[in-house]
């Protein structure tokens, strides 16, 4: 757990090609472990900085945690479990995603995190319809 914070950390970094690329290489993480230890780090951050005065850096960091979550659910396989017992991974971060794009659309800084909910409408599409060709 500890690792994957400082690992995870690197999203709110002043340079946003530091930003990118952690994103980035969070989004091609195979360890279940790993992906269930950074969902936990990124969460924490997520509600630390859409909750937190924004700024420029808050909101680019905000999106590429989206972006990891949402394509962590099209992605992932279903075979790695989330935390919530018998609940497989994909559908947990599908949920947290769609929680997440809520939160960010109904807040009183709505207007503020649109290219963030943008990007998670996005992510969420995919995701649902791999979700339901899966279901098939």
């Amino acid at each position: 757990d500890t690792d994957a914070y400082w690992l995870v950390s690197l999203v709110r970094s002043n340079d946003s090609e530091t930003r990118y690329n952690t994103a980035e290489f969070l989004m091609n993480l195979e360890s279940g472990s790993s992906v269930r230890n950074c969902f936990n780090a990124l969460e924490y951050i997520f509600y630390e900085l859409s909750l937190s005065p924004k700024d420029k850096d808050a909101e680019s960091a905000v999106r590429n945690i989206a972006s990891v979550i949402g394509t962590w659910a099209r992605v992932i396989t279903p075979d790695n479990p989330s935390r919530e017992p018998n609940k497989p991974f994909p559908q947990f971060a599908l949920e947290r995603a769609k929680e997440w794009q809520k939160l960010l659309a109904s807040g009183p800084m709505a207007s503020d995190w649109k290219k963030t909910t943008d990007t998670l409408d996005e992510l969420i599409k995919k995701a649902d319809s791999n979700a339901m060709r899966a279901a098939r």
